[in-house]
């Protein structure tokens, strides 16, 4: 009897420790996929925004909108010299109002971009949104999904851009097929101010440096690489100025004469690589210098 019961009690004690090591294991499990959750993630349009947003993701400090066209970052910060109005109702007396916030808009233009370009997600999260606008049932967007990643294929010919989140920044990257030209990447900002203080800047340690009315945020130094035998091979790049593009029609609808003069763009100076492999462009934007 005294041995059944030692059997019976070890029993117990393993079951306990199996199920204390699985239950310890979903937990893991749940937590990495709500911290999954929480970091940057790329929500589709399914029409509760403007139609030409095809996707849009919060980063750190900007909010970003995907069009078949650029990407535009809505920039927001405190409003500055107002203080924040004291709680309406008692019950709130401890939690002050939020701040007031003011907002601005920053383009990023593809220069002389395809009108074919297609947009897919990729990683797809495992939570959507629901977007219930005003009484109108038919303008409600239930199941929403939401990507870890998305691709913009053939936004010049044979060049793809990816856009996908990096810990808490938001990152990009651009596929060259073989034999495609990288010189047909041009991407111009339009700062929507007049008093000239916005523009690009290429700095001393070679990244680019995005001055808006609201501060500053910064695009790193690209790294380059191609994949040869098996192994990353690394392409000299460095950001260039671009003055100008000739005969197209350019991303802002303008048509001009032969060459339009513009301001605020740029491309990527490269160093010699195989025109026959992919090429590899990767960037990253880095918000943390915005005003808040």
């Amino acid at each position: 009897m005294k041995k059944i019961l030692t059997f019976l009690g070890l029993s117990l004690v393993i079951t306990s420790l199996a199920f204390s090591q699985k239950n310890e294991e979903v937990i893991k499990k749940e937590a990495t996929e709500r911290m999954k959750n929480l970091s940057i993630y790329f929500t589709e349009n399914l029409g509760q925004w403007h139609e030409d947003v095809r996707f849009k993701a919060n980063g750190k400090g900007a909010t970003l909108f995907f069009t078949e066209y650029g990407t535009t970052f809505l920039l927001s910060r405190k409003k500055q010299g107002v203080k924040p109005e004291p709680p309406k109702d008692d019950f709130f007396r401890d939690r002050p109002e939020p701040p007031p916030m003011e907002y601005w808009s920053v383009k990023l233009f593809f220069e002389q971009c395809n009108d074919s370009v297609s947009y897919d997600g990729d990683d797809k999260r495992s939570w959507n949104n629901n977007y219930f606008l005003g009484n109108d049932s038919t303008k409600w967007r239930p199941n929403v999904p939401n990507w870890g990643k998305i691709d913009l294929k053939n936004v010049w010919d044979g060049i793809t851009m990816s856009y996908f989140e990096n810990g808490d920044e938001i990152k990009y990257s651009m596929i060259v097929e073989p034999f495609a030209n990288p010189e047909q990447i041009v991407m111009r900002y339009d700062f929507g101010d007049k008093d000239g203080k916005s523009g690009i800047k290429i700095t001393e340690l070679g990244t680019l440096e995005v001055e808006t009315p609201f501060g500053k945020f910064v695009e790193g130094v690209p790294y380059v690489f191609q994949e040869i035998d098996g192994e990353k091979t690394q392409v000299e790049c460095s950001y260039k100025t671009v003055d100008h593009v000739d005969k197209r029609k350019t991303a802002s609808n303008v048509v001009g004469p032969n060459i339009d003069f513009i301001e605020d763009a740029y491309s990527f100076q490269l160093g010699d690589y195989d025109p026959s492999k992919p090429l590899y462009i990767d960037p990253i934007y880095d918000f943390s210098t915005l005003d808040k």
